[in-house]
């Protein structure tokens, strides 16, 4: 009876010794995955600031040139009535 009793705390030790260490993992795990995460979620938000930024620059050139050739046409227009008036 008591070879039962001792072999059944034993067991009960080995069971309590695997859920310690599946718990530890899956702690692990949670903080590993938190980790990546929050490190994906860092790049991603680096690469959407980065894009942003891309784009801004990108309307501030289109409204440049739209400027630029806005102002090209009204001197191509003060060019011809000044070559005209001079005929």
């Amino acid at each position: 009876m008591q070879l039962e009793i001792n072999y059944y705390i034993d067991e009960n030790k080995k069971h309590l010794r695997e859920i310690d260490t599946l718990k530890r993992v899956r702690d692990e795990t949670r903080t590993m995955f938190n980790d990546e995460n929050r490190k994906l979620l860092f790049e991603a938000q680096y690469y959407k600031d980065k894009l942003d930024k891309l784009k801004t620059d990108l309307y501030e050139h289109k409204r440049k040139n739209k400027e630029l050739e806005r102002l090209q046409t009204l001197y191509d227009q003060l060019k011809d009535r000044e070559d005209e008036r001079l005929k």
